[in-house]
Parts: structure tokens; C-alpha cells; sequence
């Protein structure tokens, strides 16, 4: 139970925070955060949902759902694979507007 735990916790961070992101990789077909920023209300909520993301697992409210805390390592993780998961996102959006005319 402790390791499937840990699995839910880990994929539940990721999955919230890897589609947070999405949302501004999509929107614009600049690269954003760098040539093109959301609106204030946007970037809020996005930072409002991601910290909520990462906080629940650590909760009394995220143990009823069956999270656990995740180890302090798997943040290192986690920030490359959002990273990549970002660039990856980004080529494949210009490939797309490319190819299509976007």
C-alpha cells in the first residue's frame, strides 16, 4: 500500500501540474513565459491550482484520498520532466502550426 501510495501521489503532482502547463504552451504561438505572457487572472489561478497540486498530498484532506507526502528527491524529478514535457510541447505546437497553418 505504501508504494502504490507514493505512485498515485507522484502521478496525481505530475498529471495536474505537466496539464497547468499545457494550457500556457498552447495558448500563444510564441514560446511563453518568455516572448508572450497570459493575463493576470490566467498566471493567478495557474499558480493558485499548481501550489494547491503540490500542497494536497501533504494534507489531512490528501491522506483521505489516499496521497502520501512525496520525498524531497522526487521534485528534482519532477521539475526535469516538466521541462521536458514543455519543450516537447513547444516543438511539437510549432510542427503543428506549421504543417497546418495555425
Amino acid at each position: 500500500m505504501g508504494t502504490q501510495s507514493l505512485f498515485q501521489s507522484g502521478w496525481f503532482m505530475e498529471g495536474l501540474l505537466s496539464q497547468t502547463l499545457v494550457v500556457h504552451i498552447i495558448r500563444t504561438r510564441r514560446v511563453p513565459f518568455m516572448e508572450s505572457r497570459a493575463s493576470a487572472p490566467v498566471c493567478v489561478l495557474t499558480i493558485a491550482v499548481m501550489l494547491g497540486g503540490v500542497v494536497i498530498p501533504f494534507t489531512a484532506f490528501g491522506a483521505l484520498l489516499g496521497l502520501r507526502p512525496l520525498p524531497l528527491e522526487y521534485f528534482g524529478w519532477l521539475a526535469g520532466i516538466l521541462a521536458a514535457y514543455a519543450v516537447v510541447a513547444q516543438v511539437v505546437k510549432n510542427w503543428f502550426a506549421r504543417r497546418y497553418g495555425y
